[in-house]
């Protein structure tokens, strides 16, 4: 149970419009603007009378949309799931987690090794040069992985509290909705 959205005890499976919380909503809303907007604002303020500057962002972003979600994602959601291994290892949280965390590290340094020696030049290479880097690299990730998924479950909750919980449960399976209630509960 969040506190920010409540979920329902009466059994029906519905979620009425006052279980989605408005101040629950303005904190999601807050926060995907935060991971949406965010680094381009923190940029655009770091570069202001260094134009120059937007390369090296650029470049952070490239770096990351090809080491991550070009490369590696595609990459272990088509091959691990096929490898007898990678099922058994899945039975330990901590070891799957060791393998993925070591996984992005190997893409994501390679990537920036990649890109910082071969595109950006030696005069690219200062100290505002990759604090521009890195906004743009953890920008994408975070505008990516986190600002999509909470802009997602912020419209579904405006949407619950519009009051078209039914309208947007109609033929889903039971499955589904249950999905969506903890999505929406959790």
């Amino acid at each position: 149970h969040w506190r920010g959205i409540r979920t329902t005890s009466d059994g029906t499976g519905r979620m009425n419009p006052s279980d989605v919380s408005l101040a629950g909503l303005i904190a999601l809303g807050l926060a995907a603007l935060v991971c949406l907007v965010g680094p381009v604002l923190v940029q655009a303020r770091w570069a202001r009378g260094r134009r120059w500057l937007w390369v090296s962002f650029g470049f952070g972003i490239l770096t990351f949309a090809v080491s991550q979600l070009l490369t590696r994602i595609p990459l272990i959601t088509r091959v691990l799931p096929v490898l007898p291994e990678w099922r058994a290892m899945l039975g330990d949280a901590l070891l799957a987690a060791a393998v993925l965390s070591v996984s992005a590290a190997v893409f994501e340094e390679t990537g920036r090794l990649v890109v910082m020696s071969a595109f950006m030049r030696r005069e690219r290479r200062t100290h505002a040069d990759g604090v521009s880097f890195g906004l743009g690299h953890g920008g994408l990730e975070a505008f990516v992985l986190v600002g999509l998924g909470l802009a997602g479950v912020l419209v579904l909750g405006v949407a619950v509290r519009a009051g078209a919980w039914d309208a947007l449960t109609a033929g889903l399976p039971d499955e589904g909705v249950a999905a969506l209630r903890a999505q929406l509960g959790g």
